[in-house]
């Protein structure tokens, strides 16, 4: 994937990333929310809740097959993007 990745803090872009990168944001502790958008794409948005000094890891997939990659532009495409906590398997934020 070529294109950037929009990352959304608490529903203000924060920045972008390339895909199979990695990208460090700040933010105050307290609970967020974080999406990635690209285009008509993005994930659910992901809760989460920092402390002082914390790092949080977080992974951007998409699906793994293109049967599911075109069923997702077009059937859900809020959902496209999947992001979790934990390990970097794509992509990191």
């Amino acid at each position: 994937m070529a294109r950037r990745l929009l990352v959304y803090l608490d529903g203000d872009c924060v920045g972008k990333v390339r895909w199979r990168s990695i990208a460090e944001f700040s933010a105050s502790s307290g609970s967020h929310t974080l999406h990635v958008r690209m285009d008509w794409c993005w994930s659910p948005p992901l809760r989460f809740d920092l402390r002082k000094g914390e790092i949080v890891e977080l992974t951007v997939t998409i699906p793994a097959s293109l049967y599911q990659q075109m069923a997702g532009v077009f059937f859900t495409p809020g959902r496209f993007f999947d992001l979790k906590r934990g390990e970097p398997d794509q992509l990191n934020i």
